[in-house]
């Protein structure tokens, strides 16, 4: 170009040699043979360099991204057509129970709606995990060993609700023995203190027998499942974030075991800080609240109860909060 000469150019196309500056059709009265500048513009004005925005030896997208539309286009933009990444892992659940009905029949005198496979298949699938939910199987032993041997060949990871506690538990835990190593024991947490791990099957597949209350098995799936499904996605921190909050009411826990209990977290407007209100009672059997809950409020094995006022820790549930 010689001075008083313009060329059209598209958004990120290469300058003409001697061009050093980019003046916006709007500035212009949009003529083709001879145009008009209504408003001046610096020397490199409206130019970007070439490697501005990633440079050579700059990392695009790092290892434990999430690929979303941003990443997507961002590899686009670097010429990448592919990128290895970390599959979903393949989650099975499976409720045992002879007293399950599921959601589309009437339950009998006796008979409770199947509440675990809805509700673990769910939380797996906010974690990432490609879910299998298998739904109710008897606790007959032949039976239910069958459906897990056949679950261990297509998952990376096995949970079973109904698989911890009382009778059933037992059961559970000797049709299971069969297939490799499982212990079931009583860990320090409350609710779903009882709990069952192994890694069954030819391939150690890592399998999780949960406690058949809902909430107990809710709890439990959020405290430790769920980091594996996370980690086993490649995330760099599995775990959710934990901070600081002032308690609004007091609350109590079983002595020598740390308590999740069901809070509802909410920031001070006036000086940001973190508020947390307890919901309900300390029941494991209260499912409601967990609903209503955003976050789990974490308290120490050797505390019976904390009062308001007081400092906690709480992890998030919910992404919004």
């Amino acid at each position: 170009l010689q001075p008083g000469q313009a060329v059209r150019v598209d958004t990120g196309a290469p300058l003409p040699t001697l061009a050093d500056a980019v003046v916006p059709l709007a500035y212009t009265d949009g003529h083709q043979a001879k145009v008009t500048v209504h408003r001046s513009v610096p020397s490199a004005g409206y130019v970007r360099r070439a490697g501005e925005d990633v440079q050579i030896g700059d990392v695009a997208v790092r290892n434990g991204d999430t690929i979303g539309s941003a990443q997507v286009g961002l590899l686009a933009a670097v010429g990448r057509a592919k990128v290895l990444v970390y599959p979903r892992p393949r989650v099975s659940i499976v409720s045992v129970g002879d007293e399950l009905v599921d959601i589309d029949r009437t339950p009998s005198v006796g008979q409770v709606y199947d509440v675990n496979s809805y509700a673990l298949a769910a939380a797996a699938r906010d974690a990432g995990a490609e879910v299998s939910r298998v739904g109710i199987v008897s606790s007959e032993p032949k039976r239910l060993r069958e459906i897990v041997e056949g679950r261990l060949l297509m998952s990376e990871i096995v949970v079973v609700a109904g698989g911890a506690g009382g009778t059933t538990g037992d059961e559970v835990h000797a049709a299971l023995s069969d297939l490799g190593r499982i212990d079931l024991t009583r860990v320090a947490m409350h609710p779903g203190s009882v709990q069952g791990f192994g890694r069954l099957g030819p391939d150690s597949v890592p399998t999780f027998l949960l406690p058949g209350n809902p909430m107990s098995a809710l709890v439990v799936f959020e405290v430790l499942v769920r980091p594996l499904i996370r980690a086993a996605r490649g995330t760099r921190n599995p775990h959710r974030r934990i901070v600081g909050a002032r308690l609004l009411s007091p609350i109590t826990s079983t002595e020598g075991r740390r308590g999740f209990l069901r809070g509802q977290l909410l920031r001070d407007e006036a000086n940001g800080e973190y508020l947390v209100q307890p919901l309900g009672q300390s029941g494991a059997h209260l499912l409601a609240s967990l609903a209503e809950a955003n976050c789990l409020i974490n308290v120490p094995e050797e505390l019976t109860e904390v009062a308001a006022g007081e400092q906690v820790q709480v992890t998030f549930l919910a992404q919004r909060a």
